[in-house]
């Protein structure tokens, strides 16, 4: 009988990771903490097992902080949630059509939004 024993650990310890179906698509999020030794926040956004983006941040200047956990979870928290919106967002404005750019311009404009009709028509043609 083998008494070796095998130990498995992982530089990271906290994170959080959940499956985003959009349109007909399914895409992992993960964001993991790298530890207090390597302060980094990454979040990876995989299809069909690829990495299909990934966003790094660095967290060192509120390791000394009051506070320093709930700030750490809140950043944690916002990184994920923004990088779900962004997938979001780009999903659906692959899926638009020009008509619905159109008409959501349209409507910037007639609540005199220049700007953001201008950001949008510019953006639609990406």
């Amino acid at each position: 009988m083998n008494k070796d024993v095998i130990k498995i650990t992982s530089k990271i310890s906290k994170g959080l990771s959940t499956k985003v179906n959009l349109s007909g698509g399914i895409y992992l999020v993960d964001t993991e903490d790298l530890g207090m030794k390597n302060p980094f926040i990454i979040t990876q956004v995989y299809r069909k097992g690829e990495i299909i983006s990934s966003h790094k941040v660095d967290y060192k200047h509120i390791l000394s902080t009051p506070g320093f956990s709930e700030r750490f979870a809140e950043l944690m928290q916002r990184q994920y949630n923004k990088i779900i919106e962004a997938l979001k967002m780009e999903i659906l404005k692959r899926n638009k059509t020009c008509g619905e750019y159109i008409k959501e311009a349209e409507a910037l404009l007639r609540k005199n939004n220049q700007e953001d009709a201008l950001e949008l028509e510019s953006s639609s043609m990406n």
